[in-house]
């Protein structure tokens, strides 16, 4: 697997030392068990898209008056935990997955970073950090996702 940015590779046992543990899930409750989302492929797009960029994440950054990432390859605690793995005929326990997942990053005291995938994957996401807080949330879409039910599904939007 790419890993996002180039980053190192982690698992989501042993986050000793990570700041940020990246994630990425491809469906949680889709809207058709029987046919892949329109977005079942986005983390693994995003992961290959993201090492077009990666080595400028070591250059120096005015702004920063350093870079990002260290000059000699230092990450600064920020890893890659791969793919929770999804599967669409199991919407109740892909949500599981992801929310398991995601506190599982918040207790080992990392930021948890969500490459998603379908409309209903930051549902679960976001009960991972229940108990724990205040939070910021940055979502990044074409359009607001935000629906009480749709196609009779109320973990969609």
């Amino acid at each position: 697997m790419t890993s996002f940015a180039n980053l190192p590779h982690a698992d989501l046992s042993r986050l000793e030392g990570a700041d940020v543990a990246i994630i990425g899930a491809s469906e949680g409750s889709p809207y058709k068990a029987d046919e892949p989302s329109h977005s079942a492929n986005a983390p693994a797009a995003l992961r290959q898209a993201s090492t077009r960029f990666a080595g400028q994440l070591r250059q120096f950054d005015f702004d920063l008056e350093g870079s990002l990432l260290g000059p000699d390859g230092e990450t600064f605690g920020m890893v890659d935990c791969g793919d929770i793995a999804t599967d669409r005929g199991d919407a109740e326990g892909n949500r599981r997955r992801i929310t398991d997942a995601t506190r599982q990053i918040v207790e080992a005291g990392a930021i948890p970073v969500l490459l998603g995938g379908d409309d209903s994957v930051p549902i679960p996401w976001f009960a991972g950090f229940a108990g724990h807080g205040p939070f910021t949330v940055l979502q990044v879409d074409a359009h607001a996702d935000w629906a009480d039910e749709l196609q009779g599904n109320p973990y969609g939007y």
